[in-house]
């Protein structure tokens, strides 16, 4: 994945140092999923409780548990800290941001703002020494959380940033939304992104790899593709390091299972 991602053109030399802020950690031992606080965001016909497209903060039926839920609203308020600093007056201009969800919140070696991922934030310190990077991310985000996350603060209009890569969409095919809506939402994203930073390079990722449901993310890889492809070239590009990781996921039986 790092590999792949120094793919990414890099925007202008800085000789400022990479702001990620924190030490990677021994990953936790693994711990039992808690019940949802109600039914899950979709039901088994594909409809949703919330809209891929439309902004909305993580709520009672995207949430797992109490604890997540509160987890969410704490890691959020964290990045929109971590944004009015970079992006203040005065402060080195971003080289590169990262927006997604649990891929991009573990590089900074955290999940839902707690450590985790043992040597992951050193590793990604490393990849992007000399750059300024700013990973704003939150484990298990869906299209729509992401979209309400960047219009409240975590990415002001106009930031000073040269380069912004986007990965989001699997965990709204987790919770069950059809490929088409989902794809809906990453175009939201790509578009919000756009019209908030009209000035930075976008960079969208497919998705990864996904075990059982991996029928899902190539049909939604394939609509994305379409929706967005002809914006390639424009400002925007559509990377491909799923691809990297495709042998893996065939070999695994666990429907949650992602790299």
């Amino acid at each position: 994945i790092a590999a792949c991602l120094l793919l990414v053109d890099r925007p202008g030399r800085s000789n400022s140092t990479l702001k990620v802020g924190t030490s990677a950690v021994r990953k936790p031992p693994h711990v039992v999923k808690p019940p949802r606080m109600r039914p899950g965001l979709c039901d088994a016909s594909g409809r949703c409780r919330e809209d891929a497209a439309v902004p909305h903060p993580r709520g009672e039926f995207s949430a797992r548990s109490p604890e997540q839920l509160t987890g969410w609203h704490e890691t959020h308020k964290h990045l929109v800290e971590q944004s009015t600093k970079m992006f203040a007056e005065g402060a080195p201009p971003v080289d590169v941001m990262f927006v997604g969800d649990s891929i991009t919140e573990f590089l900074t070696g955290l999940s839902l703002n707690r450590p985790c991922c043992e040597g992951q934030a050193e590793a990604f310190s490393e990849a992007w020494a000399g750059k300024v990077v700013f990973a704003s991310g939150i484990s298990g985000d869906q299209t729509q959380h992401l979209l309400y996350r960047l219009a409240t603060d975590e990415l002001p209009p106009d930031a000073p940033v040269a380069a912004i890569v986007v990965l989001i969409g699997t965990n709204n095919l987790g919770a069950g939304m059809k490929p088409e809506d989902a794809a809906r939402g990453v175009v939201a994203v790509v578009e919000a992104v756009r019209a908030r930073v009209p000035g930075a390079r976008v960079y969208v990722e497919e998705l990864f790899p996904r075990g059982r449901i991996q029928g899902k993310v190539a049909a939604m890889n394939a609509l994305v593709r379409e929706a967005v492809g002809g914006m390639d070239g424009e400002g925007l590009r559509l990377m491909k390091c799923g691809a990297l990781l495709a042998q893996n996921s065939a070999d695994k039986e666990e429907e949650d299972w992602v790299p």
